[in-house]
């Protein structure tokens, strides 16, 4: 299947993503793509009929998660914290896929994306990034928040990426990683967070 997926033109393979795998809706996933409903409707269409009967390893809700598997979710957001790359990488399956929609670049492999989180991350060491979890979609997800200087030079940390994962068979398989600002409100997360904001902040 992700051999299958490589071959698509990026925003079908978006579409798809963000259809069958997210489940957002087409007005969303057209709004995230910047393309008309229509659009988004066909480009769908199109990467359905180039995988034919392959079928797409949907993650589970989080309300379906096992108590193992949400060690995983939890232990995703604590390697982030501790800035654990390596921790990361254990967590994921190993073809897992991480995207960033709209962006057409997607990394496959827990390797390719540990190296990817070492050289983009922005993050230096544990204690930049808090991570609050919420839910997307009935899916797991964590928001991601980037340790900045406040006004009055107090440390705050500030949205930096919505990530919503798919767990599948005890791994990280897909993460679908989403830089719009406005998402972080939609899935009921702070505008800022602060150190304390994790710590209070179970599974939901």
């Amino acid at each position: 299947m992700v051999a299958a997926m490589q071959e698509l033109p990026p925003r079908q393979r978006a579409a798809l993503i963000l259809r069958d795998i997210l489940a957002f809706s087409a007005a969303e996933t057209a709004d995230l793509l910047d393309m008309t409903v229509p659009a988004a409707n066909s480009a769908l269409s199109r990467a359905r009929k180039t995988l034919g009967d392959g079928a797409i390893p949907e993650g589970r809700r989080a309300a379906e998660l096992s108590a193992d598997e949400q060690r995983v979710w939890e232990d995703f957001c604590s390697a982030f914290e501790r800035h654990d790359i390596d921790g990361v990488v254990a967590l994921l399956a190993d073809e897992a896929v991480w995207e960033m929609p709209p962006f057409p670049g997607w990394y496959v492999g827990a390797e390719q994306i540990g190296d990817l989180t070492r050289m983009q991350c922005p993050a230096q060491c544990a204690g930049d990034i808090v991570m609050i979890p919420t839910t997307c979609n009935g899916l797991p997800a964590a928001g991601m928040y980037m340790r900045s200087a406040g006004a009055d030079g107090a440390d705050v940390w500030l949205p930096f990426q919505l990530d919503v994962l798919s767990i599948v068979a005890g791994k990280v398989a897909h993460v679908g990683a989403f830089f719009d600002r406005g998402l972080f409100a939609l899935a009921g997360l702070p505008e800022v967070a602060t150190g304390a904001n994790r710590a209070a902040t179970p599974l939901p």
